[in-house]
Parts: C-alpha cells; structure tokens; sequence
C-alpha cells in the first residue's frame, strides 16, 4: 500500500477535571474516611475522573494490590496514577496507565522556564451577565469568575481564582483550581451546596445556619473552607463648617 492510499489520521484534544486522590496508611482507615466523604458530598465524587497520587504510601502497603477495586466500587472512575508508583513491576495487575512524576516530559532549563512564563497569558476575569441554569457548567481556569445572575441548583462554576456571584449561589463553586489556596467565593446569596477551594471542600450543611441566604464569604483558614460574613459598608456622615 503506498502512501498515497493510506488514510489521513485526525487527532483532537480533550481536557476535562480530574480529581487527585493520596492514598494514606493504613489504607483501610482512609477508604472508610473517603466513603464517608463521598456520602457527605456525592456530586464531588461521583463519576469523576480520579487520578492517584501514590506518594504517600509504599509499594508493600496491605491492601494495596485491592485498591482499584475498592475505589471502583464506591464509583469513582480511575484514569490513572501519579507518583512514585509509575515505577512499581505491582501495580501492572491493575491496567491502570501510569504516569512518571514529571509527566514523562523533559525537564527544561531555567532559561526556558523563564521564557516559557513571558509567554503564558496574563490571568483574566470571565464575566458572565446571566443566570447558570440547573446542569450548566463554566469553567475559567485563566482567573476569577463573576457572575452577575444567579446560579441555581446542579449548576456547577469551575475557576483558577475566585468566585464572585452577585446574585444568589445556589449550585458548586470550585474556586483555586491553580492552587490558589488565597482564592474565595462570594456570593450575595449564600446558599451554594458545595464550596471547594484548592482542593479543599465543605458542604452546605457544614455552614453556619445564621450565614445561610445572606452575604457571605468562603475563604481556606488552616486547610478548612470557613464561611464568613461580608462587613457591612459604614456610611460616614460629613458636616461642613461655616467659617463666620
């Protein structure tokens, strides 16, 4: 067959949100406290694609050689492993793909990395001046998130940085999805069923009743999502003098 017969191979791309789970010991300590996580917050967990970050254990770990299929039997979907482990002759039995640690790339020199950052585009805000409907998802991984409408129920908002709802925030807001550990959520209306900051997540149930419907603020203190109260604006009350 010459090359003239072969077919054209068409490539696309596909990016999508994964979750990074890190095992700990003893494993099976920390699967009770995931499913436990998992009845707390389903949408979180649910159908998500879930990489794992082995770091944190050994390749003798009990109970290991049964993790996948304990993970999958609390339906979360594997697409592969990070770490450490890209390097384990165990872990073939679980037809899982491994990633090596730096994502088997080459490392580039300093001059390049410098160079590489002059060429990133500046973090920008994404506006959105109507109301995400029941289902929706928008996601801005570039910086902030506004919001002008409301976000209702199963709507989910997706951002580098921070969040800001104007009117009422009724759905998930995922904010620092870079890492942003500073970023936070504010909403006008509070009463988002799930916040998560850098990785870090709480539910409404979690939040105080007396915040919930009115101004707040989520923000990370000490690796917790807190909900917080927005101050009020003082109105400061100027009298001129009359010089007689």
């Amino acid at each position: 067959m010459t090359a003239e017969n072969l077919p054209h191979i068409r490539a696309g791309h596909r990016s999508f949100l994964a979750l990074v789970l890190m095992p700990e010991n003893p494993i099976d300590l920390w699967l009770s406290a995931l499913e436990r996580e998992i009845e707390t917050a389903p949408h979180l967990f649910r159908g998500r694609a879930v990489i794992l970050d082995l770091s944190e254990v050994k390749e003798n770990t009990p109970q290991l050689t049964a993790l996948p299929q304990r993970l999958r039997d609390m339906g979360l979907f594997i697409t592969g492993v990070e770490g450490q482990a890209a390097y384990w002759p165990s872990l073939k039995e679980w037809n899982i793909p491994i990633a090596p640690n730096n994502g088997g790339q080459l490392i580039p020199l300093q001059s390049e990395l410098a160079e590489e950052a002059q060429q990133q585009p500046k973090k920008t805000a994404l506006i959105i001046e109507e109301t995400i409907r029941s289902g929706q998802l928008f996601q801005h991984a570039e910086g902030d998130v506004i919001i002008m409408g409301n976000v209702s129920w199963g709507a989910e908002i997706i951002a580098g940085g921070s969040i800001i709802v104007y009117g009422a925030l009724r759905g998930r807001a995922i904010a620092g999805l870079e890492g942003a550990s500073d970023a936070r959520v504010i909403a006008q209306q509070f009463e988002a069923e799930l916040i998560a900051i850098d990785g870090y997540y709480s539910v409404l149930e979690n939040f105080p009743a007396d915040l919930i419907g009115k101004p707040a603020q989520a923000k990370l203190i000490n690796k917790r999502v807190e909900l917080l109260g927005i101050p009020s604006s003082k109105t400061v009350t100027s009298t001129k003098s009359t010089k007689k």
